[in-house]
């Protein structure tokens, strides 16, 4: 036994380097492995439960990261950028929400179907304004100038209720007069009217 090992080893190592370096045959990392698509808040919880990476960061380091880019000017920090960053990317420039939607992202889906009020602090919540009410999404469809073009985002920080309705915090950066990084409360139903519309949670923050 031992001689077949040490005669077909090599050959067997070889095989794989090969098939792990042929265009389209390499061995998927953790970080490129498809998303899924969510279609319920059940099915939300079940996905976050199962998550788990050691080299994930945590919600609230996530969060804090994101909060010492306040005031940062959009041309400095647009909105992928703070997410990528806040997320412990770098050493790379972000390459906007879409990428980040097509291969950060362990699960995604869209707002209408989930809920404002069932998303967990630390959901990454864009906007894709190809969309239509009612519609889903294939993750790896999620590409810049198509159908599926993700414009803007920003991370979910707080979510509570008021007597005026549901009350939704985000940090995001925005490009109008350069303003940046800024954190702010909005009503959910203000959000759904400016064209939020679905989220994701990125596979570098443990739930």
């Amino acid at each position: 036994m031992v001689w077949l090992l040490k005669r077909w080893l090599p050959a067997m190592l070889a095989a794989i380097i090969l098939l792990n370096t042929l265009p389209g045959m390499a061995f998927a990392s953790p970080a490129e492995q498809s998303s899924l698509f969510i279609a319920s808040k059940n099915e939300m919880a079940d996905a976050l439960r199962s998550m788990s990476d050691a080299s994930a960061i945590s919600v609230e380091s996530f969060i804090q990261a994101a909060r010492d880019r306040l005031k940062l000017p959009y041309d400095k920090c647009h909105c992928s950028t703070l997410i990528d960053v806040a997320a412990g990317q770098s050493g790379s420039p972000s390459e906007g929400m879409s990428t980040l939607f097509r291969t950060k992202s362990f699960i995604c889906g869209t707002i209408e179907q989930i809920g404002f009020a069932n998303l967990p602090v630390g959901t990454i919540i864009g906007k894709m304004p190809g969309l239509k009410s009612g519609e889903a999404y294939d993750p790896s469809d999620v590409v810049k100038g198509s159908k599926y073009t993700v414009e803007h985002g920003g991370i979910l920080t707080d979510i509570r209720r008021s007597p005026e309705g549901l009350q939704v915090t985000i940090i995001q950066s925005i490009s109008v007069d350069n303003k940046g990084v800024v954190e702010r409360t909005y009503l959910a139903k203000e959000l759904t009217e400016n064209g939020w519309n679905v989220w994701m949670w990125d596979r570098r923050i443990s739930p």
